[in-house]
């Protein structure tokens, strides 16, 4: 666990097994090295083999020098060994990272059919990333519908629907990320997190093509 930290992305190469995890927020579970070794990896995602350990295929942690996208993960929240724990080492909320699970670092990710690209959801700015697994290079970079985009790019498209929120770049917090047949699915929760009201919450999956590098007009699935 050392070598990679807490992970939660998953995605298996179809041509030689090559495993990829990417970085993810837990309390009191901390972040893997990341490419310079620092405590807290928040953009980190690794290759795995089974002849030898993991290597760093992409770090967009904003501590390292070597990331130069313009974008990043997320601070790690994490307090570490130059920090003390707020309140102690007991109880518990006394880990920062109790309000930041699912707003920074990676979510899921997936790979295509050749092994050639690698999609993953990067949760502290909402955007479906896609890299090249020969070398780990940005190769677009996708803001999901109706959020600002933090690093003043390019916002997500317009959702033409009503998502029962006055506040989407509160509300929405995508995570799921699957690949099939040239599309990119993206689930994404409205979280009622402006409204305080659980009958707010729903579901969404949508539809990201790979050939148009688009998303959808409109959700493909909505529940809730």
């Amino acid at each position: 666990i050392a070598e990679v930290g807490a992970t939660y992305g998953i995605a298996v190469s179809p041509q030689d097994g090559s495993v990829y995890a990417s970085a993810y927020l837990k309390r009191f579970a901390g972040f893997g090295p990341g490419e310079v070794g620092s405590e807290g990896a928040t953009g980190a995602i690794y290759s795995l083999t089974r002849d030898g350990a993991p290597t760093v295929l992409v770090d967009l942690s904003p501590d390292n020098p070597n990331n130069t996208t313009g974008f990043n993960t997320g601070a790690n929240p994490h307090p570490n060994s130059t920090t003390s724990w707020p309140g102690g080492a007991s109880g518990g909320v006394c880990d920062p990272a109790w309000h930041e699970v699912g707003r920074l670092g990676w979510g899921d990710i997936d790979i295509n059919d050749d092994g050639t690209q690698l999609y993953a959801m990067n949760m502290f700015d909402r955007a479906l990333y896609i890299f090249n697994t020969a070398d780990g290079s940005l190769v677009s970079r996708h803001v999901i519908p109706g959020v600002t985009d933090v690093f003043s790019v390019a916002d997500g498209p317009t959702w033409a629907a009503s998502t029962c929120t006055n506040d989407p770049d509160q509300d929405l917090r995508p995570m799921a990320t699957s690949y099939r047949n040239g599309t990119v699915y993206v689930g994404i929760v409205f979280s009622a997190a402006s409204t305080l009201d659980d009958e707010d919450l729903t579901a969404y999956v949508w539809e990201f093509d790979l050939m148009t590098s688009q998303y959808a007009a409109s959700p493909l699935l909505e529940f809730g």
